[in-house]
């Protein structure tokens, strides 16, 4: 099961699609790097996913390093960022004393490659993890039922539950 970084920041349904569109305007980019030398960093960062960013180069700010603390290190979070289990293009599941589904932007295009990280624009609080390992909890996730996973996994006692 591949883990991704997840941005804990849930955007607006199809914002990112729609930014995407605006952003070009008349023209139409047809590669990252066209859209990095027209634009810069602080433009795309902040039109496509309403994040202002301390650098002019994305790998020189403070969020990248962020990211890059994550995915260096064993650590579940940090201030910015999750390890998501990556279930398909679009669904993503966070564990850790509970159970979040996230729906994810899928990459494949210009607008969502542009960074190594993911973002959501929607989370669920799906249960309580218990004594469960992870794989049992995706094997679980995959094959139940909603009712029998939710009743399961305690899914129904905070069903408005947040994790940011």
């Amino acid at each position: 099961m591949e883990i991704i970084a997840l941005r804990k920041k849930i955007l607006a349904p199809g914002y990112v699609g729609s930014a995407f569109i605006n952003l070009e305007g008349l023209h139409t980019y047809s590669s990252k790097k066209r859209m990095i030398q027209d634009l810069g960093w602080n433009t795309i960062m902040q039109s496509l996913f309403n994040e202002e960013i301390d650098s002019v180069e994305i790998k020189s700010s403070s969020l990248y390093k962020s990211y890059e603390n994550l995915i260096s290190n064993d650590k579940k979070e940090n201030e910015n960022f999750i390890r998501t289990y990556k279930i398909n293009q679009s669904i993503g599941l966070y564990l850790d004393a509970n159970i979040y589904m996230f729906h994810l932007f899928p990459k494949g295009s210009i607008s969502t490659d542009i960074v190594p990280w993911y973002y959501s624009d929607g989370q669920i609080y799906l249960g309580d993890t218990w004594w469960e390992k992870d794989e049992e909890i995706i094997e679980s996730f995959q094959t139940l039922s909603v009712l029998e996973f939710y009743e399961r996994y305690k899914g129904w006692a905070f069903s408005d539950k947040r994790l940011f």
